[in-house]
């Protein structure tokens, strides 16, 4: 008898830490966060972060806070243009890089008229030549201008 009851103590005790440790680790799940075990991460290697670095998004595709490219508010947007430039009917409103870059454009003459635009487009007989962060840069008639976002 003696010896069937310290088996049952036995097997209370490991359920017992079973439960424990099943509780630990779904309390850890629930409050899991990974921006505080980067933080947390960091201190203990004593790393100061790089200001302006872009996170990461699911497809490994940088994601870069800006401005919002899709307001259409009357914000006037600087040109920067050298002699061997034209006068462009378009003003950029904002970029998108991902995976695939993209450009937000209004005409100037009708701002409520948008376009999302890739490169290799033609849009009022311009053609949208790179797109980069903030920056358009077009070709009409072997001309090019290079169009600013507004910061």
């Amino acid at each position: 008898m003696k010896r069937s009851n310290l088996f049952f103590y036995f097997a209370i005790t490991i359920f017992i830490f079973g439960l424990i440790v099943l509780g630990y680790g779904i309390i850890r799940w629930i409050s899991y966060s990974p921006e505080l075990e980067l933080v947390a991460a960091k201190e203990v290697k004593e790393v100061k972060p790089t200001p302006n670095k872009a996170s990461l998004h699911r497809n490994q595709t940088r994601i870069l806070c800006q401005k919002n490219p899709f307001t259409l508010s009357g914000e006037e947007i600087k040109e920067v243009s050298t002699e061997n430039s034209f006068d462009s009917k378009l003003v950029l409103k904002g970029t998108i890089i991902g995976s695939e870059k993209t450009a937000v454009l209004t005409v100037k003459e009708h701002p409520q008229e948008s376009y999302l635009a890739k490169e290799g487009d033609i849009i009022l007989q311009e053609r949208i030549v790179t797109i980069k962060q903030g920056q358009v840069i077009l070709s009409k008639d072997g001309k090019l201008l290079t169009l600013y976002q507004e910061k």
